[in-house]
């Protein structure tokens, strides 16, 4: 190379430099010259489209293609930083999808999934586990959530292998709790009594008292066999049933009798009706006898034929 080429472009360089700063209105780019590493090729660019453009283009700095600037040369430009990896979420499809999508999707109740759609073990149903609770399908049932307690509920009967079988309605708030409703049963929950599971006569009977807005309350037990029976006991009673009497109720002084008496196992047996009035008082009826409530003499016990 000549000595005047040499010159030539060395005088080209810092005319670059100086006309960075011009053309710029930043003088500040000044500072950051040779602070660009020549591998970034985004900056091998920026080499080629602001210093090397074709003869007369007016952003080329002296017109003449041969005159380039080193990248070290170039100023400084920052980047953006790289978007974050976004962790690959377990696939979430159909009926289960929709159900998921309607309760908020991963900003909602359930959270995101933490498996795949999954067929239960007996082969009656389809699944997807979320972070908080989960989505089972079936023909019969569509796609139901269930969740906390309720969900940990029906996990200890043995899911949809036990009596309750499928839930048939997602979770449901009610006044104090919540429940779920599946094709065997359903699980109410409060935070004063957990979360616990009813069934059949025993649950047709305390739907016939109001529910949880009744006398009875909320269930304080799932529903346990006994002999020849089966109950629920309940915030404010209890209701025993069997083939022979159905299902009734019993509840305060007279059941507190009644308890003192042996239960089912006593003398009296299963009660054969609900508490009802009688003058001055309240009375249940039981196998072996019955139970008369009043203000006076509180509960005392009449047993059959005496």
């Amino acid at each position: 190379m000549s000595v005047a080429t040499w010159a030539r472009r060395g005088a080209a360089a810092a005319l670059a430099v100086v006309s960075i700063g011009a053309l710029s209105g930043t003088p500040a780019w000044a500072d950051h010259i040779g602070d660009v590493n020549c591998s970034d090729f985004t900056y091998q660019e920026d080499a080629q489209d602001h210093l090397n453009r074709h003869p007369g283009d007016p952003d080329n700095l002296d017109g003449n293609p041969e005159n380039g600037v080193a990248c070290e040369s170039l100023p400084h430009r920052p980047t953006s930083p790289p978007p974050a990896p976004v962790p690959p979420q377990p696939c979430v499809r159909g009926a289960i999808e929709a159900r998921w999508l309607f309760l908020g999707g991963a900003t909602g109740v359930l959270g995101s999934s933490t498996t795949c759609e999954l067929a239960t073990p007996n082969g009656t149903a389809r699944y997807t586990h979320f972070i908080n609770g989960s989505i089972y399908w079936s023909e019969p049932t569509g796609a139901q959530d269930v969740r906390g307690a309720i969900k940990g509920r029906w996990a200890d009967m043995g899911w949809e292998t036990s009596w309750l079988r499928l839930p048939t309605t997602g979770e449901n708030a009610i006044r104090g709790g919540a429940f779920n409703h599946f094709q065997g049963g359903s699980v109410y929950w409060s935070p004063a009594t957990g979360a616990h599971a009813v069934r059949g006569l025993v649950f047709d009977k305390w739907g016939a008292t109001g529910w949880e807005n009744g006398v009875l309350g909320y269930p304080s037990t799932s529903e346990t066999p006994i002999r020849g029976g089966a109950f629920n006991h309940f915030t404010g009673g209890s209701i025993y049933w069997s083939p022979a009497t159905g299902a009734h109720l019993v509840r305060g002084a007279i059941r507190d009798a009644w308890a003192a008496q042996g239960w089912e196992t006593g003398r009296l047996g299963y009660p054969t009706s609900d508490e009802y009035d009688v003058p001055g008082g309240r009375r249940s009826d039981f196998q072996g006898g019955s139970i008369t409530w009043t203000p006076a003499a509180g509960a005392t016990v009449s047993y059959a034929g005496t």
